[in-house]
């Protein structure tokens, strides 16, 4: 994994292979058959963003790799094995792309020529200077971008556009047809590469500032991480970190299809079990009885709540351990997680407000155990987790506005 300085050092060899003359997309593709263009806002500088763009491995996002998995499958391809690597920049290069113009730590632009409707594509590397007349038949030009553009200190906005360009009239009718089935595939890409970008890049940012789940939980089998940025200040959205409603009716339906089984069988057992509540908040969290406990708190800036568990089983499994123990409990069987929320304030009176949870195993019986059990809930858990931060936003931004 690169740190930001080796980030930063990748960008700066890069300024060497800059062009002479500066282009834009516009002169490569101005007339396109197809224009799609997507961005984010990252808290990062720029240089660090376009960096952490241009040497992300799409493979290693799951979806990613089922995609270009399916597509093989469906063309009869060879479809791709893990451990490939084909990076935005450098892994496209390989395959045939060429960069056609260089803005060092601003906007880079790739294209080639290809006939996409083939099984085995084979990426033609045009020259900048003839890839507007490039004309062989049958082919359609692509060119797409990666742009960072600042919006501040430490603050960008990274973009993606990418335009074709049929060359002639079968090869527009061939592309339309292909098109027709790929581009929900090709966009869905799009949406899953610039959060991961995001992700990279805010961590690369945030490297030398202390995490304080590090302190709780360092070691872990499973993690998921969302973030998002809310208008109100920091103090602002703690104090709804702690009052948010986290119960709307998305989750209070994943809720109970996870817990139907429990509800069905409670008869059996001679007792019934408690309706769903209508309220919870991470406040409701670290009640008595709820299993879980306030393991750490920086007032104002995080804090975490631990649980530990046989999360797998019907009723969690719950174990009644201390905030002072948490960190070291380590009897077999078990699993511990930890869910950390955090804010820091951006520019403008803004706030990052994340969410990040960690699971830990305490043996290789309950690491399988938990593995399988993770399999089937990954989906459901990360849609609360966003879902949690979208309320939790929400209850701040309602605060704030009150206040004014």
């Amino acid at each position: 994994m690169a740190t930001a300085g080796e980030v930063t050092a990748l960008c700066t060899q890069r300024t060497q292979r800059t062009s002479p003359v500066a282009r834009s997309i516009d002169d490569f593709a101005p007339d396109a058959e197809v224009c799609e263009r997507h961005e984010i806002v990252i808290d990062a500088p720029a240089e660090l963003a376009l960096g952490v763009a241009e040497d992300l491995d799409l493979l290693s996002i799951p979806p990613v790799f089922a995609i270009f998995w399916l597509r093989a499958k469906a063309l009869g391809a060879p479809p791709p094995r893990r451990g490939d690597r084909l990076g935005l920049v450098d892994g496209t290069r390989r395959l045939g792309w060429r960069e056609l113009q260089r803005r060092p730590g601003r906007e880079v632009i790739m294209g080639a020529a290809v006939q996409p409707w083939l099984p085995e594509p084979v990426f033609v590397p045009v020259p900048a200077d003839e890839f507007s007349v490039y004309a062989e038949p049958e082919h359609v030009k692509i060119v797409w971008t990666l742009e960072a553009d600042p919006l501040g200190p430490g603050r960008c906005r990274v973009s993606t556009e990418t335009r074709v360009v049929p060359v002639d009239e079968l090869a527009r009718r061939k592309f339309r047809r292909y098109w027709r089935f790929a581009r929900a595939g090709i966009v869905l890409i799009r949406l899953l590469v610039l959060p991961a970008v995001r992700r990279q890049a805010e961590r690369l940012a945030r490297a030398g500032e202390p995490d304080p789940l590090d302190a709780v939980l360092p070691c872990y089998d499973a993690t998921l991480a969302c973030e998002t940025t809310v208008d109100a200040s920091p103090a602002v959205t703690y104090a709804a970190i702690r009052q948010a409603n986290l119960l709307d009716p998305v989750v209070r339906a994943l809720f109970a299809a996870r817990e139907l089984a429990a509800r069905l069988f409670a008869p059996a057992r001679g007792h019934g079990r408690p309706p769903m509540p209508r309220h919870v908040s991470v406040a409701d969290f670290v009640r008595e009885g709820t299993g879980m406990t306030l393991v750490s708190e920086q007032p104002g800036a995080s804090l975490i709540v631990g649980s530990v568990g046989r999360f797998w089983e019907r009723d969690y499994g719950h174990v009644d351990v201390g905030a002072d123990h948490f960190a070291d409990f380590d009897e077999p069987g078990h699993a511990k997680l930890a869910m950390g929320f955090s804010v820091r304030a951006l520019p403008n009176g803004r706030t990052a407000l994340r969410y990040e949870a960690r699971t830990a195993t305490t043996d290789e019986e309950a690491r399988l155990r938990f593995r399988r059990y993770w399999m089937l809930i990954r989906p459901g858990v990360w849609l609360v987790m966003r879902r949690a931060l979208r309320l939790i936003r929400r209850e701040a931004e309602g605060r704030a506005a009150d206040s004014r």
